[in-house]
């Protein structure tokens, strides 16, 4: 089934009255076609992915950690690990949640103001990929140093 409601112009014509001043997308109107009520969620499939995912990454980066400062003897390989474990820790508590809770609301509710969690969750996702990606530049540099230069 298509997604889009075709329409003819006479009924253009008689709501054209009606929508004129809003830019609102009437949900009704969207998924009458495909037997999808206004009560549906069509974003709550990607929000169980992104809570499978949530637990896959909080399970792993929480055996990372653990291994890496409690069954390893201390290094500064394994410091760096324990940090980037944490980080990506930190970037699943924070905003993996928040976009479960956006993509898990009902379509009418609006308790949420959408604009700002949507720049706070991208604020964090940007600025903790730019703090791990340097984590990961110093893990590359450490191991250069100790590769090419191992007396010094």
């Amino acid at each position: 089934m298509s997604a889009f409601v075709y329409r003819n112009d006479s009924d253009v014509a008689s709501d054209n009255s009606t929508h004129a001043d809003s830019n609102e997308v009437n949900p009704e109107a969207l998924y009458h076609g495909n037997n999808i009520t206004s009560t549906t969620n069509p974003r709550l499939v990607a929000g169980v992915v992104v809570l499978l995912f949530l637990i896959l990454n909080l399970l792993g980066n929480s055996v990372v950690f653990y291994v890496y400062r409690f069954r390893f003897k201390p290094s500064v390989f394994s410091f760096y690990v324990t940090v980037l474990a944490s980080l990506d820790i930190t970037t699943a508590l924070t905003t993996m949640i928040i976009d479960v809770i956006i993509k898990m609301r009902p379509l009418d509710e609006n308790v949420l103001h959408l604009p700002s969690m949507c720049k706070i969750t991208h604020f964090q996702v940007y600025s903790q990929s730019l703090i791990s990606g340097s984590v990961l530049t110093l893990i590359a540099y450490q191991r250069y140093r100790k590769i090419c230069h191992p007396l010094q």
